[in-house]
């Protein structure tokens, strides 16, 4: 059974340019976006291809995200994932590897929602994680503070499992296209998972919403 977790007030609908409905070309768009960031060839994956050239002109991590945002809609997932993050088998994910900092790709997402207000991030992190200690697996205290820092006012959510959290976006991949941009970061435990909700509509007005309809 795939664990229980809070969902987006809307994720039924499906009018963002990357739910499965739409036109399927719409999502390898974002893939051909996100992978004028890439340094490394993904050609096995069918992203895109890199070279020398092309990565001393590519631009930003975050101009990429930039670019890429305005097709994201709630119910949407990025996942900054580790290096021993696995290619999972399904139709509604791509992954694409970028040399990106797990935390400073965090800040780049989460400012990027934040320039465009269409939607807003919801972070989740492996339960595993908070529990993790320095002699274990040296740097993830550090990692842990700079996560924080780097979500600001956005709450953390650790309710789940590594194991869950994989069946969870593995679930919502498939009614809504979720991107995984695997970085170089070993820390174990350590991949970040951003949902997107509603930008400007909130759970509470949602639910006000619902008790009008239902009269």
């Amino acid at each position: 059974m795939i664990p229980s977790m809070p969902t987006p007030h809307h994720r039924s609908r499906r009018g963002d340019g990357l739910t499965r409905g739409g036109n399927p070309r719409r999502g390898a768009a974002i893939i051909a976006t996100l992978c004028l960031a890439a340094t490394v060839p993904v050609t096995a994956l069918g992203g895109c291809q890199s070279n020398a050239s092309q990565s001393k002109s590519a631009p930003s991590f975050k101009h990429a995200v930039d670019r890429a945002m305005p097709k994201f809609g709630e119910g949407n997932m990025i996942v900054i994932a580790d290096a021993a993050f696995p290619a999972l088998s399904h139709d509604g994910m791509d992954t694409v590897p970028m040399a990106v900092g797990s935390i400073q790709g965090l800040r780049d997402v989460i400012a990027s929602a934040s320039s465009y207000g269409h939607v807003k991030p919801i972070i989740w992190v492996d339960r595993e994680l908070m529990l993790v200690t320095d002699s274990q697996a040296p740097g993830i205290e550090q990692f842990r503070s700079r996560l924080r820092d780097a979500a600001g006012n956005i709450p953390i959510d650790s309710s789940l499992s590594q194991a869950q959290l994989r069946e969870r976006i593995q679930s919502v991949a498939d009614t809504h296209r979720v991107i995984v941009i695997k970085t170089p970061n070993r820390l174990p435990f350590s991949s970040i998972y951003v949902e997107f909700d509603h930008g400007s509509w909130t759970p509470e007005q949602n639910a006000q919403l619902q008790s009008q309809m239902a009269r």
